[in-house]
């Protein structure tokens, strides 16, 4: 109960922090605002562009995938298939064996993906090709409208989720004696450190929950819950992400360095670049990254955030679910474990 009772104090000590409600509220309503303003109708009715994937000569796999409407099949040797590839002519080539080629990763590469995951485990099942269900979920893609520009709002919710790294890290700023007076003071008293800052750490994912709750609100008003299919999930993901944050302000609060700005501003600068080229600059950038970089997409915690959410709420598409969840985790223990490693490590002579 003692840890509930100080992460109510810290609450109460926020909520009268003007600098909170503004960066952790107005600031992401503001950029929401202004992608609204600058983006398409993306609950329009456009459909999926047709995805133009290659098959060996008499591949199994032919008959079902010509079925997909959203498919258009061509028969091409390999030789083919590798210069159609490169000429960015086909999304993928599937060979005899049912192995899928691509020359690069994206929204149609997830989407040929999903659908030959799902042909796999039917003939692994043995029902047979007679049996195969043609309408199955992954067909449903073609119903979400088309505009990757609606990566930019879970790139900002995604960013968002990190923001409780700030909070923590002023916290355990403060708390350190050779950094504040007001950190020698709570050395010197009997208080419980641990309860205190796990208590912090409760208060700052909660805060963050909050203002991202906010701003999901928002955006389902604006385009009538079109954003988000699977509310549940996402907001699962939303608290790993908060936590995660958390963990990054253990990092930063532990620090040598007096000068809380300065802290802050590396926080700003790391959240941004990882939310920038995750998505929130637009799709282009995001695309281009991935091209280019793609063990920087592949470890960015918030462009994964990104992906994910996109994934779970625009394809139904769970593949990347858990693997995100195990990244961020990764990510806190790590924090976590160096915050501990740094505290331990510091000696003082005199409070």
């Amino acid at each position: 109960m003692e840890l509930f009772r100080l992460a109510i104090i810290t609450l109460k000590i926020n909520a009268r922090d003007f600098g909170f409600w503004f960066w952790m509220v107005i600031y992401p309503l503001l950029l929401a605002t202004m992608f609204v303003i600058t983006t398409q109708n993306i609950t329009g009715s456009d459909s999926l562009d047709d995805i133009t994937i290659g098959v060996e000569d008499e591949n199994n796999y032919y008959t079902i995938l010509s079925e997909i409407e959203i498919l258009e099949v061509e028969i091409l040797n390999k030789e083919e298939a590798r210069t159609a590839l490169e000429n960015e002519e086909i999304t993928a080539f599937i060979d005899t064996d049912g192995d899928m080629i691509v020359a690069s990763s994206g929204l149609d590469e997830t989407i040929v993906s999903s659908i030959v995951n799902n042909i796999h485990q039917v003939i692994e099942s043995d029902v047979g090709f007679q049996h195969y269900d043609f309408e199955q979920s992954y067909v449903d893609t073609q119903d979400y409208s088309a505009h990757p520009e609606v990566v930019m709002f879970f790139s900002l919710l995604g960013m968002l989720s990190f923001y409780s790294l700030f909070s923590v890290m002023e916290f355990l700023t403060k708390l350190q004696p050779n950094l504040s007076h007001q950190g020698a003071r709570f050395y010197a008293s009997p208080t419980n450190k641990s309860q205190i800052l796990i208590s912090n750490v409760m208060a700052s994912v909660f805060m963050g929950l909050l203002a991202n709750g906010m701003l999901i609100i928002f955006l389902m008003i604006v385009y009538q819950g079109a954003l988000f299919d699977q509310l549940f999930t996402t907001l699962l993901l939303i608290l790993v992400g908060n936590i995660t944050g958390a963990g990054l302000g253990l990092i930063l609060g532990v620090l040598p360095v007096k000068n809380e700005g300065f802290k802050t501003t590396i926080g700003i600068l790391v959240t941004l670049f990882f939310a920038f080229s995750g998505g929130l600059a637009g799709p282009f950038l995001r695309q281009a990254v991935i091209e280019n970089f793609p063990l920087l997409h592949r470890f960015n915690p918030i462009g994964q955030l990104t992906d994910t959410m996109y994934q779970i709420n625009y394809m139904a598409n769970y593949d990347n679910y858990l693997p995100t969840i195990i990244l961020l985790l990764i990510i806190f223990v790590i924090s976590v474990i160096i915050a501990i490693v740094a505290l331990r490590g510091q000696q003082y002579d005199s409070l």
